[in-house]
């Protein structure tokens, strides 16, 4: 996993308040997942319009 300066710097504050670095990467893979789970839920939104877009087209123009 890659971690930006910015991501680290959170994670060591996270550390230095108390926070175990089992707790705090957990959950920064868990955020990764999460991020990655929604873009990837807008790119089958987007294809899933495209589909029914060419479906209908493709009814329409059988008839």
């Amino acid at each position: 996993m890659k971690y930006s300066v910015k991501k680290f710097a959170s994670i060591l504050e996270e550390i230095q308040n108390g926070a175990t670095i089992t707790e705090t990467c957990r959950k920064y893979n868990t955020d990764d997942e999460l991020r990655r789970l929604r873009k990837e839920i807008m790119d089958l939104k987007k294809e899933n319009a495209i589909l029914k877009k060419a479906a209908a087209y493709f009814a329409k123009n059988q008839k």
